[in-house]
């Protein structure tokens, strides 16, 4: 039996939902809660007078006079030390004022109602400044702001560490390998002033979730041409904090994943996955990061969190070396030779898409994100005739198709394979396009098509090895 693979390399993000908070995905309710008091909304002057550097909503019955002045700042109107003079101001016209009581804009509300509600009520704590949220917490909210490029974390209403303040450095760090912006960190010399009464804190404080902040591009009216790069540094943080959003304090202190590869043989069933990781690379030495990768754990078509032990398959995968805190560890897979632990599936794995999840675990027993690939496997009794005599048995197999997807906030983006990937020698290329079905919305993705050049019959196609995952 004939068994070819059609592989994809997404990342996939098991827990994304309902875990985690951004503005982005609340606009709609803030724009409903908007319309419905009749209230203006202070973006069109921010947008449409960029002179005055707009940044309160317009609330004009704060008691300020002046037409350029009144207004609240949002991000001073949470209920959680609201009010800190050193955080914000009683004043009605000054930038930063705080409102007349915590959350007493439409905007703050919609807020924090719509977090009350996502974020479990059970983790919360009575004494959040001295008493820590704990590992076992669940949630993230990202706060999204402009400019200067920074990361920050509680506290921000004074420049003082938190009860968890090892696991949000953890995070700080673990989000700043990708943008390599400054931490805004209580005890860091980045820490720019206080804000009392801020998104951030009240997260953190009154909720106890994980949360953190960006200070995104360089400028308060950031050019459009600059969106792009600021999107391509930002992005991956942000993916990674809806990996880790089901334990955010517990997962942030695992190992990374930073490559899984497979490599297939057309003409044997077999897959090799090979997969990279580190507790070191991404910590940027902070010591939940100093320890070793003590294993890695492959799982098929089901998640760690829950695989079953006798209903599901697993393996144990082999240490093949280590080099500077970076652990390889590898696994051969022949889906045709009745590998597959699961009794049911003996007889070979069936055709359709299948998915291979992996986790790492450090010597402290702490396990990282869960990464993944999927791969479609089509079958068919028939051989291809053997054009040449040759040791290797012919498969029915003549095309493998390539693609890769990022799936996070409704978007798929196409990745280009590296130029020196492929040499017309060995393969002719032909570009098409076509549906992804699981990334949302069904956004077209550039699919790349590989036919097997009949001189090059006996060579396995190692290619994938050289695609990378954005992690």
């Amino acid at each position: 039996m004939a068994t070819s693979f059609e592989l994809s390399l997404p990342i996939c993000y098991y827990y994304c939902k309902p875990y985690v908070l951004t503005y982005v995905s609340i606009i709609s309710l803030l724009l409903r809660k908007l319309l419905n008091a009749d209230l203006p909304d202070g973006r069109y002057v921010a947008e449409n007078d960029k002179g005055i550097y707009w940044r309160k909503n317009l609330n004009d019955e704060g008691g300020c006079s002046s037409d350029e002045d009144y207004g609240v700042d949002i991000n001073r109107n949470f209920d959680f030390k609201w009010g800190d003079k050193d955080g914000a101001s009683n004043d009605p016209c000054d930038s930063d004022y705080h409102g007349p009581f915590p959350e007493s804009e439409p905007e703050t509300k919609a807020v924090s109602q719509y977090a009350r509600d996502l974020f479990p009520e059970g983790q919360r704590r009575s004494d959040p400044l001295n008493q820590a949220a704990g590992e076992d917490i669940v949630g993230m909210y990202v706060d999204i702001h402009a400019s200067g490029g920074y990361i920050y974390f509680p506290w921000g209403h004074e420049n003082k560490r938190s009860p968890d303040d090892d696991a949000l450095q953890a995070l700080g760090r673990k989000v700043q390998y990708y943008n390599k912006y400054d931490l805004w960190a209580p005890g860091s010399p980045d820490f720019q002033y206080t804000a009392a009464g801020d998104a951030s804190d009240y997260m953190y404080g009154a909720l106890s979730t994980a949360s953190f902040g960006l200070e995104l591009g360089e400028d308060f009216y950031e050019s459009c041409n600059n969106f792009p790069e600021i999107v391509r540094i930002n992005l991956p943080g942000l993916l990674y904090a809806a990996k880790i959003s089901k334990q955010p304090f517990k997962l942030v202190k695992g190992p990374d994943i930073l490559d899984m590869s497979p490599t297939l043989s057309l003409f044997s069933g077999e897959m090799v996955v090979s997969v990279q990781a580190s507790d070191s690379q991404r910590a940027a030495g902070q010591s939940t990061g100093d320890q070793g990768v003590s294993s890695v754990q492959l799982y098929l078509d089901v998640h760690p969190d829950n695989y079953q032990l006798g209903r599901d398959t697993t393996w144990t995968m082999s240490l093949k070396g280590s080099n500077s805190g970076v652990y390889t560890f590898e696994t051969e897979i022949n889906f045709d030779a009745a590998e597959i632990a699961v009794p049911s599936q003996r007889q070979g794995i069936s055709s359709g898409r299948h998915i291979l999840y992996a986790q790492a675990k450090d010597s402290d027993g702490y396990k990282g994100p869960v990464s993944s690939l999927f791969f479609d496997v089509e079958k068919s009794d028939t051989p291809s005739p053997t054009p040449r005599p040759s040791r290797f048995p012919t498969r029915n197999v003549s095309t493998i198709l390539l693609y890769r997807c990022i799936l996070s906030l409704h978007t798929c983006l196409p990745l280009t394979p590296s130029p020196l990937l492929f040499s017309q020698q060995d393969f002719q290329l032909d570009s098409q396009q076509d549906f992804l079905q699981d990334c949302p919305h069904r956004h077209q993705l550039p699919q790349l098509k590989l036919q097997l050049h009949p001189s090059q019959s006996q060579r396995q196609v190692a290619l994938l090895q050289n695609f990378r995952q954005i992690r």
